[in-house]
């Protein structure tokens, strides 16, 4: 996981919207909470000022849609199947 929250703090500095799904990805896969995702993010924002600052919106962003994902599909998971005749 910590490795993940370095790469995606890394890519948020270097400017790479791919590079930023795919490493948040990573950390919610290696079981980052949304706090410890946004303490990196926060990190990235110190080291790289402005710039830095519009990508970790765009992670946020990116983040927020994740997690609605992962809900719909453990919403979807949770229901009982339809009884059918």
């Amino acid at each position: 996981m910590t490795k993940e929250l370095i790469g995606l703090a890394l890519v948020v500095t270097m400017q790479c919207e791919i590079c930023i799904a795919f490493h948040l990805r990573g950390c919610l896969r290696a079981g980052a909470t949304s706090e410890q995702i946004y303490e990196a993010l926060n990190v990235a924002v110190m080291q790289g000022s402005g710039p830095a600052m519009v990508y970790a919106g765009y992670a946020v962003e990116a983040l927020d849609e994740l997690l609605d994902e992962n809900e719909q599909s453990a919403d979807d998971t949770e229901r009982p199947p339809i009884h059918e005749h």
